[in-house]
């Protein structure tokens, strides 16, 4: 969950809205009409993707890794600001030991925490055995899994709540 935008939700972004401002403009301008339920399945497949992709993979990887990591502490490193899409947020340089305990480095671009982190600050972590890169905050993850599980089942409800008061008005 450490990580911005991948590839893959990009371009489903991009598909969804490309999808919705086609069908507007085919709407408006051409007199060419898409189904409604065409829209509609491909925003809810988007929106289940976008909401809940990070969350499975999240599980996944916490199922596999649960025998095979180990806990420790990581130490925060450096602190400075990154700008994306028109807004700017902080990111996380740390170092944590891996199981040889050498100490490996990383850029945390989402987390949570309820108190403002600082350069020194040391937060527990799970750290897979196999991959170092792979680490888990669970302070931060189980927060995070469960705001983007509601956010997706609100999106999810939105856009179940068009189809069915669409079917309605027919």
């Amino acid at each position: 969950m450490y990580k911005g935008f991948k590839k893959s939700e990009n371009i489903v972004s991009m598909i969804a809205l490309l999808f919705a401002l086609i069908y507007r403009v085919l709407a408006d301008y051409a007199k060419i009409y898409i189904p409604l339920t065409a829209v509609l399945i491909v925003m809810f497949a988007a929106f289940a993707y976008l909401f809940f992709n990070r969350v499975v993979t999240l599980v996944i990887d916490a199922a596999r890794m649960r025998n095979r990591c180990f806990d420790t502490f990581l130490t925060i490193e450096k602190i400075w600001g990154n700008t994306g899409f028109g807004s700017s947020y902080n990111v996380f340089t740390v170092s944590y030991p891996d199981a040889e305990n050498r100490l490996c480095y990383k850029d945390i671009h989402s987390a949570f925490s309820i108190k403002k982190w600082k350069v020194g600050d040391r937060i527990r972590i799970k750290v897979s055995r196999d991959d170092p890169e792979k680490i888990i905050i669970p302070s931060s993850d189980i927060f995070l899994a469960v705001l983007m599980s509601l956010i997706g089942i609100a999106a999810e409800t939105a856009v179940a709540a068009v189809y069915l008061l669409a079917l309605k008005n027919k």
